[in-house]
């Protein structure tokens, strides 16, 4: 090769010329290139920044509200009588020395209104009221279908009354009467038995 063929840089004239500053290809993309993902990316991002350009917060998953209290049943005169006289029937049993034990036990059968224990027995005690003896007294109210219904639900409360009070042992049971007529309190000691006989008064 002559040297005449050599041009003012030492190369041959028909060498590339481009081999130092080559033309960037289509894989040379700036890696700052808005292309589809990004865009999107930044459009997410802008709308989870607030107007003070802060991160917000994911929301919170719902928190479903605790529901609100039950009204209390409102009672009528009556029954906040009843509920009194109730009251009044416990005092009184608890001066004779017996112990309340429960209060308004339910079931499928009927009511208790007052539990008691005297001594080794168990006493099932049915509260009456009535404002005077005019038209007979009160503890005269408990008929024999009340008396047996009173029984049977004894019956259906003494074994788990058993357990919880008398360590499993089934206790002599009675059933009293406790009737109340607007001043004083008549109480009938064993008023009637599990046979549920006529009523003694």
């Amino acid at each position: 090769m002559n040297t005449g063929d050599l041009n003012d840089t030492g190369a041959h004239p028909d060498a590339d010329t481009c081999t130092s500053a080559k033309t960037p290809d289509a894989t040379s993309v700036p890696p700052t290139a808005e292309t589809p993902h990004t865009l999107a990316r930044a459009a997410l991002l802008r709308m989870r920044l607030n107007e003070t350009g802060k991160r917000t917060k994911k929301p919170a998953a719902r928190r479903q509200k605790k529901p609100e209290p039950a009204a209390q049943a409102v009672l009528s005169p009556t029954q906040q009588q009843g509920l009194a006289i109730e009251d009044l029937a416990c005092q009184y049993l608890c001066n004779q020395g017996l112990v309340i034990l429960a209060r308004n036990l339910e079931t499928h059968f009927g009511e208790i209104d007052i539990l008691a224990r005297e001594d080794n027995d168990l006493v099932f005690c049915e509260v009456r009221h009535r404002l005077s003896n005019r038209f007979g007294a009160a503890e005269a109210t408990v008929t024999v279908p009340k008396q047996r219904r009173l029984v049977r639900t004894a019956h259906a409360l003494l074994p788990s009354l058993s357990l919880r009070f008398f360590n499993g042992r089934t206790p002599a049971c009675r059933f009293d009467i406790l009737g109340h007529d607007g001043a004083t309190f008549t109480w009938l000691r064993a008023a009637f038995d599990a046979d549920t006989r006529e009523h003694p008064f």
